[in-house]
């Protein structure tokens, strides 16, 4: 380099970059499969299998306080 200046070879070479595509196609659909604690899994299937004529063994309460508890 001379006077602090570079090559002309060096100060002229451009990259060649591929051309972007015009349109990206959509990303693959995701499912959110909903995480259940294994204890409270395991206390909806004990009433499950003493109640088995109730529908929601667990009423909403014992959901909440479960979780109310569980902080």
């Amino acid at each position: 380099s001379v006077n602090g200046q570079l090559p002309i070879s060096l100060a002229t070479t451009t990259t060649t970059r591929p051309p972007l595509p015009q349109q990206l196609p959509p990303p693959p659909p995701t499912t959110m499969v909903p995480m259940i604690p294994p204890v409270l899994q395991a206390l909806y299937n004990y009433c499950a299998r003493i109640y088995p004529d109730q529908p929601n063994p667990l009423q909403v309460s014992a959901v909440v306080k479960f979780w109310y508890l569980s902080f």
